[in-house]
């Protein structure tokens, strides 16, 4: 701790003001990316056997992957889903872009049969 000076308060205020902006710019750039991911679907390939079901599941990684190949920069910790996706079939999902702004998207699997 120290004495809140003239210039300690000036320059607390200064890091205030900066932090600030950039965390409104985050926020402009989520939801930027927020318009584009809502009106699509993401579609993930699959292999699967008889009656839908997949060969492994589709988990946060292989969505992710797929969602950057749209040209973005998320990591996987971004996408929250309930449990992982284990049939074909469209699956709602939510992606957290930023503190601020969380959206839900739609992730379609498909597949041919092994």
């Amino acid at each position: 701790a120290f004495k809140a000076t003239d210039g300690a308060t000036a320059q607390a205020d200064a890091m205030r003001r900066s932090r600030d902006v950039k965390d409104a710019k985050d926020r402009e750039g989520a939801e930027d990316i927020a318009k584009v991911l809502v009106a699509r679907t993401i579609e993930i390939p699959a292999r699967v056997g008889s009656g839908g079901r997949l060969f492994g599941s589709v988990t946060n990684q292989d969505i992710c992957e797929e969602i950057n190949k749209l040209g973005f920069q998320l990591v996987k910790s971004q996408i929250r889903m309930p449990g992982l996706i284990k049939t074909v079939g469209d699956t709602t999902i939510s992606v957290a872009l930023h503190t601020d702004v969380v959206v839900e998207i739609t992730v379609s699997v498909y597949g041919e049969t092994a």
